[in-house]
């Protein structure tokens, strides 16, 4: 919002020159952005406190000049008056736009169509939604404040603590290594482009941390404080930590269901300070080109060059070779209990250096991981500030690397219990000469496992998932993992009872998409139209026909295009995407202008009366059905 005030970068030069600190380099960084956030507030108020009043003077001003007008010719100033008016005007009409689209979070939204009461409308549904007025504690409900926020704050504070004060050592004979060159590639200096390449990369608008600075700003002022960023951050490079307030981290509980009412329905979504998230992005970018050769083929997520369909395609290959060949198995989908808060940091310290990882390198992660403190953010208040003894944050750019790197612990007991012919896998091919053997895939904690429908194989499984959580602090829920039979399976009920989870039956899914459902049957995508049905609910009234035409490209026809890369989609079930598709894009104009159609093709949108010609992605199948 500040940004699109005239005069805003020059107030930011002015007041970041004037600013004098002393002391080590990261800890000038901190305190002019102290110092800069307190000028910018205090301006803020002075500013944009009064946006309703001074829209409506110059609304006054310009009513006045507009009926003079009427009577006479007005002067050159006058005239000069009314354009200076017009655009002041625009200027604010455009800054109450980008302050609602930054509160609703649409990050979908591009800019330069005025949808202001449709960010204002979805900011305050949001906020309605992530309001917590209760809470369910056991069996009591609940509603008042000081009570709601304490035991938000004991339940975190519990989740984050380690419960184990000794935890075996973790020792992998076939972990991948980097090589040194790749270490040292890692550890390079940091240079000016790198790091300006990773702020023009985060997106812009999204929440900040406790700093208060969306990266737009750093996208913009970059000029005026580069030298400051630049310096802290080969200080850290140094010296591999900055002051602590830098880990500063604000949990956003965001509710995985309508109505959640405990806090097991919450999902908690680490806000992290503007400093931190660059120097995590820049780390995680260089992680990333060598993580591919650090986690196995059955490791789906967050490497380049691997998708998410790929796991689902795999899955449902093996299953169905397992289902020709008439031999009885097991099919196993593991939960993993609050896997990202609970990653024990001394087993994921032991995997890094397991695979070659140099001491400055681990003392960078180290500083991430260990020098975290936590605010919980309850109905928009912070709430406690105390630090973490496991877990990494969701929402720092740099977890989801380490959380694979984690989980190729499992990756590699599950490979060594088969090649020890403790586990045996499904088979994909008919020549025993070339078959490939599926044991497992992991996508993040998504985890199936596949085996034999034997006692023994069971109750291997069983101690390596045992052994595994002892090293690393990750607990599988077996209350919500499921064993599904293929073929016939005599000792079901026996098997599940071993592993203490629930029995499941095909078609199921898996990461979202089908697993093991007849690849024409139309009843699998009834979940696909049922969210487009709620999607094309959203607030419609409130969206230009633009930015209606955005939102389907952009949002509505994702969900479709992830099922198709498993499965061809029926013509049905076009016709009924399309119907909703349709109805979102003219539903509320003038019944004059709702003369249009989606073309067969799905590829244009076309409204006879004004000759509007719209491209809309095409749903059609790739392959006959």
């Amino acid at each position: 919002m500040w940004l699109q005030a005239e005069g805003f970068l020059d107030l930011v030069k002015n007041w970041w020159s004037s600013y004098e600190v002393e002391g080590s380099l990261d800890f000038v960084l901190v305190q002019k952005l102290k110092y800069l956030k307190k000028d910018i507030s205090t301006w803020n108020k002075e500013v944009f406190g009064k946006l309703e009043e001074q829209r409506s003077q110059a609304l006054n001003d310009l009513t006045n000049l507009e009926q003079s007008s009427e009577g006479r010719i007005l002067s050159e100033a006058e005239n000069a008056q009314m354009i200076n008016l017009q655009t002041h005007l625009e200027q604010l009409a455009k800054i109450e736009e980008v302050s609602w689209r930054q509160k609703s979070r649409c990050l979908w939204f591009k800019d330069g169509d005025r949808n202001t009461k449709y960010f204002q409308s979805v900011a305050n549904a949001n906020r309605r939604y992530n309001c917590i007025d209760k809470l369910k504690i056991a069996e009591h409900v609940i509603e008042d404040k000081r009570e709601i926020k304490e035991e938000i704050l004991s339940y975190y504070q519990h989740l984050y603590t380690e419960n184990e004060p000794w935890r075996p050592a973790a020792r992998f004979e076939n972990l991948a290594r980097i090589s040194e060159a790749e270490s040292t590639w890692l550890e390079r200096e940091f240079e000016e482009e790198e790091i300006f390449s990773v702020i023009k990369s985060c997106a812009p608008d999204k929440a900040p941390g406790p700093d208060g600075f969306t990266m737009a700003f750093f996208q913009h002022a970059w000029e005026i404080i580069k030298y400051e960023i630049i310096k802290a951050l080969r200080h850290y490079h140094q010296h591999c930590h900055m002051v602590k307030s830098v880990n500063a981290t604000f949990i956003s509980l965001i509710p995985k269901k309508k109505g959640a009412i405990e806090l097991r329905d919450y999902r908690p979504i680490s806000l992290i300070s503007s400093i931190y998230k660059i120097t995590s992005k820049l780390l995680a970018n260089r992680l990333k080109t060598v993580i591919g050769k650090l986690v196995s083929g059955s490791q789906n997520a967050f490497v380049r060059g691997r998708q998410i369909s790929d796991a689902a395609l795999i899955a449902n290959e093996a299953l169905d070779w397992k289902i020709k060949s008439g031999e009885p198995g097991l099919l196993v989908k593991l939960d993993i209990e609050k896997a990202f808060d609970k990653v024990s940091w001394s087993y994921l310290l032991t995997i890094l250096r397991q695979m070659g990882f140099s001491e400055r390198w681990i003392r960078w992660m180290k500083f991430s991981i260990t020098t975290v403190k936590y605010s919980i953010l309850v109905n928009r208040s912070p709430v406690g500030f105390f630090p973490p003894q496991r877990g990494i944050r969701q929402g720092d750019p740099i977890s989801p690397f380490l959380f694979i790197l984690a989980m190729e612990g499992l990756s590699k007991m599950i490979q060594k219990a088969s090649s020890l012919h403790w586990i045996e896998p499904f088979k994909i091919g008919r020549d025993p000469t070339s078959q490939a053997n599926v044991s497992h895939l992991l996508y993040a904690d998504d985890t199936l496992i596949f085996c034999g429908a034997e006692r023994s194989q069971v109750m291997q499984l069983n101690l390596t998932l045992f052994i595994f959580e002892a090293i690393s602090g990750l607990h599988m829920n077996m209350q919500k993992s499921t064993i599904y039979p293929v073929n016939e399976v005599l000792n079901l009920e026996e098997l599940a009872d071993i592993m203490g989870c629930n029995i499941g039956s095909f078609p199921s899914t898996y990461l979202g998409l089908p697993l093991g459902a007849q690849h024409k049957s139309t009843e699998i995508w009834t979940g696909v139209i049922e969210k487009f049905e709620r999607l094309a609910t959203w607030q419609m009234q409130y969206l230009s026909f633009g930015g209606r035409v955005t939102l389907i490209n952009s949002v509505l026809d994702s969900l479709p295009t992830y099922y198709m890369a498993l499965l061809p989609m029926p013509s049905e079930v076009i016709e009924q995407i399309d119907k909703i598709r349709r109805d979102f894009l003219w539903k509320g104009f003038p019944t004059g202008r709702n003369t249009n159609f989606i073309s067969s093709n799905g590829r244009r949108s076309h409204n006879q009366n004004t000759k509007e010609v719209l491209a809309l992605r095409t749903l059609q199948p790739t392959t006959e059905v």
